[in-house]
């Protein structure tokens, strides 16, 4: 499938250059990157969508995509325009625009949360769960390899990416304390 590169780019936001926010909140669909170390990336409503965060420790760039499908076969169009929608395009595109920004590909950590199954809804629409394996098999095929995930059960969560640090937390609504994917980058 052909990716429309400037469509891509132009919803790819870089926060280096866009804001002097210090708190970054990706939209569904949308991927934010950056490598300013004042930056925390998050994003939330992750129900059987999947947040994923990658960070390089050393140049402390790293970057959040907020995905809602398993696959871009089942809409190539929308994924020409929107990767992020999909699995496989938008893990290609989360990935190409963290290595933008001098970030390398085999200091690459990578995590994910979301993916759970909505409450009432038929095991063959298990989109979360389907999310959950294409993000693996993409990595697999990749690879690379999830440091770790906080993914399934029946409760929508947050993940944010603290890019002074490389801390990783999932939030779960109506818990007290977060789950840390990540407690920082021990990496100098």
């Amino acid at each position: 499938m052909s990716i429309d590169a400037d469509a891509v780019n132009s919803r790819i936001l870089n926060t280096d250059t866009h804001t002097t926010k210090t708190r970054i909140i990706i939209g569904i669909a949308e991927i934010a990157v950056s490598s300013d170390t004042l930056q925390t990336l998050a994003t939330g409503s992750l129900g059987s969508c999947l947040g994923i965060a990658v960070y390089d420790p050393i140049v402390k760039a790293g970057g959040i995509a907020h995905i809602l499908l398993p696959n871009s076969k089942t809409a190539p169009h929308a994924a020409r325009t929107n990767p992020a929608v999909f699995v496989d395009t938008g893990m290609t595109a989360l990935l190409n625009a963290v290595l933008s920004l001098n970030a390398q590909r085999h200091r690459l950590l990578l995590y994910f949360a979301g993916g759970a199954v909505i409450p009432g809804t038929h095991a063959d629409f298990n989109i979360g769960g389907h999310n959950t394996d294409a993000v693996n098999g993409w990595l697999r095929q990749n690879g690379l390899r999830p440091q770790s995930q906080h993914t399934g059960g029946i409760e929508s969560c947050s993940i944010q990416l603290r890019l002074n640090t490389g801390e990783v937390r999932v939030k779960i609504p109506g818990r007290e304390s977060d789950i840390r994917l990540c407690r920082g980058s021990t990496i100098t």
